[in-house]
């Protein structure tokens, strides 16, 4: 009794609540610190999810821009179609026939939605429109009195360019939101009139509704003055994703959002970031409880093993007490006596192999003997129950049955596969087995087919299991319950030696574990050491008075001072001016090791610039500031600060942020390039088109006349084609098939140029003077003098009626550059013009020579030899002059 009421005292759960209390207290300061560090972490997730959302949002949108750009290109290209009937019709029979018009008109609009009218203004007023029915009201309509002064600009734009015009979105007089196409028709030079188409908007802007709801979209839709003409406002202000629909004389803006928001297309993702966040915040919080609550414990089991080992002795003390009065009360009876003895003598044994032997495997083997020869039984054996596995460690006995022991040591089982163990490990009570062959729970196999009576007692400390001790014998009957009082002490004390074993594994483990700890603080101390000495980042520790107390090697080669300059000084010499990224000079209280030593908090890559005395560009480096506080205070006493030079970086950000402007002008560039082709491209196709009309109507009534005057505007058609294709190529192949640089005179170049150019210099009777001695230029040779060729042809085609055709060809240095000139007296070109004619397809009149593409041409080859080209002109009637900058020696550029 008085053992029990030891082990229960020692057990109270009152004795263990200060390591809990100390365990709690730092798992919840723990999960504190990780839930103010959440916050920051889950709002940088969430502009990335962002950032994510609205590129693929934007991918996703482009699709919808590209589909409304295609169906206003399909309508409004139709409009050059009708100025090419106008011109056939009024060079064949001197005015537009309104029959031929109606069935002209009717196979335009064929099959297009959204054309309301199409309509012909000879004069400027419109006579032939078509249908008539719900168009009357356009009859006689003039676009330059119109009383909106958009609409009579977009007319007179429309005359003076003989571009087309594409006005902005208005109510249309038909009724509804639409578009007017209009462009001036020239027959023989002279002005005729307007051919205009007006188209719906209702089925463009329909199609665009259902495919961006579709697709979860909200949209607007702004002219290029900024007025919103379709979609809501309210997109504008959610910080939308915009794409251009680009119009022949202006653009639109589209932009949409989500529908729900953009918060809807990453949310799912953001809550799942977050989830992760607090499952681990509170796994670091349990590791941090269950560590500093277990290092509180070990101190608790050493004591409560070292009292419970006491009382354990002790009790055994007083068994071998109440063994020896029983001896002496059983003297007279012999028979029991040498019994007895034994007994006592094997407790004996047991006790002395207790304190001789701190092994537990010598223990477990001395009272396997001990047991197997008390009792007289064929074999003896201990095994030990860890969880729900049981495994025999000592045995005796078993030398007569040739390879059962290598079985037994080998041999492990779930307590489920033995259920007279599992009796014994859940009731704690001996089990005794009087015939194997009669219990039901007993498990045959065949290597211990002989056993047929079995005894087995439970090795216990206080309510835990720790093994069995189990006897055999190969006949039934064998053990009585006398023997279950005589095997206890055996039991108990294999307890004795179990938990002997297991405090002197835990005390070894402990000093282990404490000499591991001492080398690994050693071991720190060296690689701390090692890795200040040779980080790449430099780290310097400062006082609160800005004093460097310690910097690494790798500060000298960040600050281009050595440590003896940096030490027991501040970190920033005089002269040094310190700025942030915007340039902004910084003050010594704003710098990140000042404000950590003023507020106690950590401060993470702030980025500042160092503008030292003599050095031609700014240092930029990153700087990490922590503070230091000695335990019990507040105020730090050092602060550790790490610095990175991330001067390459940054410039390379600078550098890739300007790539990137470079590729979206160059999409920009390409969009309208290939607006472009498939205007230009797809005039000639209308021209063809209907051209061939006329060919099967004139050919079906006889005209043979007619028929090869529409054959010859077809073959004209077709030949403009293929010219545009072959500048188009010729334009493709620069800064793609190169040629190698070379010396090139540019008077030789001029002189080549010429006589390439012989035959149409002859026919028109062109003087071209060239000026000596130019110099020599490195060069692409065959590129330079497509350049030549070109700027001459161009003077030529545009000479105008000039009675003394001439061209000169000089030069003038500008610095390392050579500046050469292609100066003509003919027609001259307007100042709003001079600009526009280098652009691909652009001709000042409509019945020009060539394709539009030279000049762009001469563009693109002279800046990828690194140069420039313009003209100058005082006006029409006064002539050109075209200057084409170029460096002495080129570096080619894409």
């Amino acid at each position: 009794m008085k053992f029990s009421r030891r082990i229960s005292a020692s057990a109270d759960p009152a004795n263990r609540s200060n390591p809990f209390r100390v365990a709690l207290f730092w798992a919840a300061a723990a999960a504190i610190v990780l839930a103010l560090l959440m916050w920051p972490v889950r709002r940088w997730a969430e502009g990335r999810y962002l950032l994510i959302a609205q590129a693929e949002f934007s991918s996703a949108m482009r699709q919808d821009s590209e589909l409304l750009s295609q169906q206003l290109a399909s309508r409004l290209s139709l409009v050059s179609g009708l100025r090419a009937f106008v011109e056939t019709q009024v060079e064949q029979n001197g005015a537009v026939i309104q029959e031929e018009f109606d069935t002209y008109a009717a196979g335009l609009s064929f099959g297009t939605a959204g054309i309301l009218d199409v309509a012909l203004a000879p004069g400027g007023t419109h006579q032939f429109v078509y249908p008539l029915k719900g168009n009357e009201g356009v009859l006689g309509y003039r676009p330059e009195d119109d009383s909106r002064p958009n609409i009579r600009a977009d007319a007179l734009e429309a005359i003076s360019t003989r571009h087309m015009v594409v006005s902005l979105p208005n109510e249309l007089l038909q009724g509804g939101l639409g578009v007017i196409a209009r462009q001036a028709v020239y027959v023989g030079g002279d002005y005729w009139g307007l051919a205009s188409i007006v188209v719906s908007l209702e089925p463009v802007l329909e199609n665009l509704r259902v495919s961006t709801q579709r697709s979860g979209k909200a949209i607007a839709l702004q002219d290029d003055t900024g007025q919103l003409f379709y979609g809501s406002e309210t997109v504008l202000d959610q910080d939308p994703v915009t794409q251009y629909v680009l119009l022949p004389n202006n653009s639109w803006t589209f932009s949409a959002v989500p529908i729900d928001g953009w918060r809807s297309m990453y949310h799912a993702d953001l809550d799942g970031f977050t989830l992760v966040l607090v499952l681990v915040a509170t796994m670091i919080t349990s590791l941090v409880f269950a560590t500093v609550r277990r290092q509180g414990q070990l101190s608790y089991l050493v004591a409560q093993r070292t009292r419970q080992l006491a009382d354990l002795n002790e009790q055994l003390q007083q068994d071998l007490a109440w063994q020896e009065t029983i001896d002496k009360e059983l003297e007279r009876l012999l028979q029991s006596e040498h019994r007895e003895r034994l007994f006592a003598e094997t407790l004996s044994d047991v006790t002395l192999a207790l304190v001789s032997h701190n092994e537990l495997a010598a223990v477990l083997d001395e009272i396997v003997s001990q047991a197997h020869q008390l009792l007289g039984s064929k074999t003896a054996s201990i095994a030990l129950v860890t969880d729900d596995s049981y495994q025999i460690v000592r045995a005796k006995g078993y030398e007569s049955y040739p390879g059962i022991e290598e079985f037994l040591f080998s041999y492990r089982s779930g307590l489920t596969d033995l259920p007279v163990i599992k009796q014994i490990v859940e009731s704690g009570q001996p089990l005794l087995i009087a015939d194997t062959e009669l219990e039901e729970g007993w498990v045959h196999i065949e290597e211990t087919g002989w056993i047929r009576s079995f005894l087995g007692v439970p090795v216990r400390f206080n309510d835990e299991i720790l093994g069995v001790l189990q006897l055999e014998k190969d006949y039934p009957n064998g053990f009585s319950e006398e023997d279950i009082g005589q095997l206890l002490p055996l039991a108990n004390a294999a307890t004795i030696a179990i938990e002997n074993a297991r405090l002197h594994e835990q005390a070894r483990q402990e000093i282990d574990d404490r000499r591991k700890a001492e080398a690994a603080l050693l071991d720190s101390s060296k690689r701390y050491r090692t890795l200040f000495q040779s980080m790449v980042q430099g780290v310097i520790y400062q006082d609160p008075d800005g004093t460097v107390v310690s910097a690494n090697p790798a500060l000298e080669q960040i600050f281009g001072l050595t440590l003896d300059q940096l030490q027991g000084k501040a970190p920033f010499p005089k002269g040094w001016m310190l700025t942030d990224q915007e340039g902004n000079v910084l003050s010594k209280e704003s710098l990140p090791i000042a404000r950590s030593h003023s507020s106690g908090e950590p401060l993470f890559g702030i980025v500042i610039g160092l503008i030292i005395p003599g050095e031609p560009q700014t240092r930029w480096v990153m700087v990490s500031s922590v503070p230091q506080f000695r335990p019990g205070e507040s105020t730090p006493y050092q602060v550790f600060a790490t610095f990175t030079d991330v001067t390459v970086s940054l410039n390379a950000a600078a550098e890739r942020e300007q790539m990137i402007n470079e590729l979206e002008s160059r999409n920009m560039e390409l969009e309208r390039f290939a607006y472009t082709i498939s205007h230009d491209l797809k005039s000639p196709l209308i021209t063809i088109q209907g051209f061939l009309g006329y060919i099967e109507r004139d050919a079906i009534a006889g005209k043979i006349d007619n028929v090869q005057s529409d054959i010859q505007r077809v073959r004209s058609a077709t030949h403009k084609m293929a010219a545009l294709l072959d500048d188009l190529l010729e334009l493709s192949r620069i800064g793609r098939v190169t040629n190698p640089l070379v010396p090139v005179n540019l008077t030789v170049l001029a002189q080549e140029a010429i006589s390439m150019l012989d035959g149409l210099i002859s026919r028109r009777q062109v003087t071209v003077t060239v000026a000596p001695e130019m110099p020599t230029i490195t060069g692409d040779h065959a590129r330079l003098l497509e350049v030549i060729q070109n700027l001459i042809e161009n003077g030529i085609k545009f000479m105008g009626d000039q009675p003394d055709p001439r061209i000169a060809i000089d030069y003038v240095e500008e610095g390392e550059n050579v500046v050469c000139r292609v100066r003509d007296n003919g027609i001259g070109i307007a100042p709003r013009h001079q600009e526009r004619i280098f652009g691909l397809f652009e001709q000042l009149s409509p019945q020009g020579e060539g394709t539009g593409v030279g000049l762009a041409l001469v563009r693109r080859i002279v800046k990828y030899h690194g140069g420039r080209v313009w003209v100058e002109s005082d006006g029409e009637g006064k002539g050109s002059c075209f200057h084409v900058l170029l460096p002495r020696v080129s570096s080619v550029q894409e």
